[in-house]
């Protein structure tokens, strides 16, 4: 069975809720039969999936630049891209199935990738070379901490059940959330 779409998501999400719905219906469609979700996976596809990806959004200005490393189905930065319009959006995945399924889902959607690409390295070496690391993630974390009214109740409660960790570089920010995904923010 799948999972319906949550009451509330249009006065949520406002002008994007369609699309997301059309994500939805595209992975419904195509998910399984590419080998991108399991078949279990659908009936909990917005909580888990689609939910689970915008619980970042929190962290993601409305322009800057965003990468998603390990895009996969394209949770979360499919939903990145949709909800955040302004950002420009690199999409990373090995996988040349999904590679193909992430171009498709983005000609069919009418968004914005700017990049989709096929290694990590070029990324995750530029990572690795980033300092301070410790004292912008100590600045981070008390930020959030001392902000929880600027973040709705909904969304604060997600992200501290779905964050596993937040890292700080110079000038980007790494999210891993607690089911393996993980986004990187520009500013």
């Amino acid at each position: 069975m799948v999972e319906s779409a949550p009451d509330g998501g249009s006065e949520h999400f406002g002008s994007v809720w369609d699309q997301l719905n059309q994500f939805a219906d595209m992975i419904v469609r195509e998910g399984e039969k590419r080998g991108l979700v399991g078949p279990r996976e659908l009936d909990r596809l917005w909580t888990r999936h689609i939910l689970n990806s915008s619980a970042v959004l929190n962290f993601v200005p409305e322009a800057g630049s965003v990468i998603d490393v390990g895009s996969g189905a394209g949770f979360p930065g499919l939903v990145v891209a949709i909800c955040r319009p302004k950002c420009s959006v690199t999409l990373v995945d090995s996988m040349e199935r999904r590679c193909t399924w992430l171009e498709d889902a983005v000609d069919e959607l009418g968004l914005q990738a700017d990049d989709l690409r096929r290694t990590r390295q070029d990324i995750l070496a530029e990572a690795a070379g980033r300092t301070d690391l410790q004292s912008r993630m100590n600045d981070m974390i008390a930020f959030l901490e001392e902000m929880p009214e600027a973040i709705t109740d909904y969304s604060e409660t997600l992200t501290r059940r779905l964050v596993d960790r937040i890292t700080i570089f110079d000038e980007k920010i790494v999210v891993e959330l607690k089911s393996g995904l993980q986004m990187e923010v520009e500013e």
